[in-house]
């Protein structure tokens, strides 16, 4: 599953808490930006909101992304229009 993208939610995570920090430490009660509605974006984006962020807002360049991601009421996230480039 987009070991890139989790990996940055584990350094975020090591960096606050140190190495044994489980995953929440990263994104717990702190406002989190996901870059790309793609599958592994919106599933950052689950984590991220599984984890406990303040809020989780996700950014992405194309509207038929945009519209197949949120809003709604079943997203927990707010979706952004990215600029592309």
């Amino acid at each position: 599953m987009g070991p890139i993208r989790v990996n940055g939610l584990l350094h975020a995570a090591a960096a606050l808490e140190g190495p044994r920090a489980t995953l929440d430490a990263g994104v717990r009660d702190r406002h989190v930006l996901v870059v790309g509605a793609g599958v592994i974006g919106l599933l950052s984006a689950l984590l991220a909101v599984r984890h406990g962020a303040a809020s989780v807002s996700v950014a992405e360049p194309s509207a038929q992304r945009r519209a197949v991601a949120g809003p709604s009421a079943s997203t927990p996230w707010t979706m952004l229009t990215a600029a592309p480039g």
